[in-house]
């Protein structure tokens, strides 16, 4: 095979030299050129795992029969976390959400070797020229986000991920295009893949929407496109979305550069003033236009006093102090509200409150998930659904489980106001808001 060489004034990340003392302060200032690492323990092991269920799906020859085998492997190990762990549903759930995500993560994984293998056939390796001129490969990461990046997604949750690839360049095979023709194509490909519905069901419904510029923008973007939107054009639910952001990539090192960018961009910039009063109005408008409200019900996920709220709160603390406390930069939320006993962010009442209503809501919907068999958010006290859920929690009066989410949501709503509200008596306009404004 015949390599055609990438032109040499290709784009490429900045080549870093030792800086004099003079330009030591800019050179911290920009995050590109900072090539600290995020260390992350356990994915020796994962990779293991993924390595060896590849090794498994590598009888499948053809692509049908490969994402077939994917989707039964979701539905089985589905099917062992239901019977092992739902027994006692409030006991478990971080457990139960963090399993549910590691599936996912295996399954994402195992599908972008096999597409991405299938696309460098056709139109070979996407490489990039280093400052020694040589030909080395570009990687694209997956950046997981919300409840995926934070390793607590539910049965039936769909994946919010962005798109960003290394290097600007070229593929080197018999058809050349360039590289950010190449993971379009791939990450189509892959959106494709996993969101298609079969008789064996569905890998996952992928959503890109939190990507920059969401539908308006590209697909795929590159590094260098990455960072330079979330410092100079991000708009503050942006910013607040990349304290779950987690990179995940093939290439640890490309990896590891991605994430501590992510982390430094979310925690390591002052807020303005404007930040909470716009997050605030951002807030308001999702319950107005996008939470289902009944007398008969309540939005678990959305709902004024829920799982929206506790976020917010959450995150508000994380970007307020986890430059100096970085032991609550947490991603799972189970973990921020362990990390804060430690802390004197919120008062024990508050913060009990918080924990209780977090793993409370978050167990409703879960079996709430289960009893739809779809991703769905809104519990109707009058339903089956509602009846089943009161029973499986042990409540022998229906009418109790309504009462104890109703109460924990107006103690949750109070710690919401008593936090954003005294900060958003000047409230900014804010941009439209759309799925794209949720974390």
């Amino acid at each position: 095979m015949k390599n055609k060489q990438p032109p040499t004034n290709a784009p490429q990340f900045p080549v870093i030299n030792e800086p004099n003392e003079d330009s030591f302060s800019s050179f911290k200032k920009d995050p590109r050129l900072n090539t600290s690492v995020y260390q992350n323990t356990t994915r020796k092991k994962s990779l293991e795992l993924r390595l060896d269920l590849e090794k498994q799906f590598k009888i499948f020859k053809d692509d049908e029969s490969f994402f077939d085998a994917l989707r039964k492997y979701k539905t089985k190990e589905h099917q062992k976390i239901i019977t092992s762990f739902e027994d006692k549903p409030l006991d478990n759930r971080k457990h139960i959400l963090r399993n549910l995500s590691d599936i996912a993560d295996n399954i994402l994984f195992v599908a972008y070797n096999r597409l991405n293998q299938s696309m460098q056939e056709k139109y070979g390796m996407p490489s990039y020229l280093n400052s020694y001129k040589q030909n080395l490969e570009a990687h694209l990461a997956i950046v997981a986000m919300g409840k995926l990046g934070g390793q607590e997604i539910n049965y039936y949750s769909d994946l919010d991920i962005i798109f960003v690839f290394s290097h600007r360049g070229d593929t080197i095979g018999n058809v050349s295009i360039n590289n950010h023709q190449y993971f379009v194509k791939l990450a189509q490909k892959y959106i494709n893949t996993l969101s298609v519905m079969t008789a064996a069901g569905r890998c996952y419904q992928i959503d890109t929407e939190l990507r920059p510029s969401g539908n308006a923008g590209t697909l795929v973007i590159s590094y260098d496109h990455f960072i330079d939107h979330q410092m100079n054009r991000a708009e503050p639910w942006e910013r607040q979305a990349l304290i779950r952001a987690r990179a995940m990539s093939t290439e640890w090192d490309f990896q590891d550069l991605l994430q501590n960018q992510i982390e430094k961009l979310a925690f390591d910039r002052p807020l303005s003033k404007h930040f909470i009063p716009y997050m605030y109005q951002i807030r308001q408008r999702v319950i107005r236009e996008r939470a289902k409200t009944s007398d008969n019900g309540i939005d678990i996920k959305l709902g004024s006093g829920c799982l929206m709220d506790i976020e917010f709160i959450l995150h508000y603390f994380q970007l307020k102090n986890g430059r100096l406390f970085p032991a609550i930069k947490q991603r799972p939320l189970f973990d921020v509200l362990n990390t804060l006993k430690d802390h004197d962010c919120l008062s024990q009442n508050d913060l009990k409150n918080l924990t209780e209503a977090h793993l409370t809501f978050r167990t409703v919907e879960s079996l709430l998930h289960l009893n739809k068999k779809r991703s769905e958010s809104f519990l109707e006290y009058n339903s089956d659904a509602y009846e089943k859920i009161s029973e499986r929690l042990g409540y022998s009066n229906s009418k109790s489980l309504k009462d104890l989410v109703e109460n924990m949501k107006e103690e949750v709503r109070k710690i919401f106001e008593n936090i954003y509200k005294k900060s958003a008596s000047d409230r900014p306009k804010a941009e439209r808001t759309n799925k794209r404004a949720r974390t």
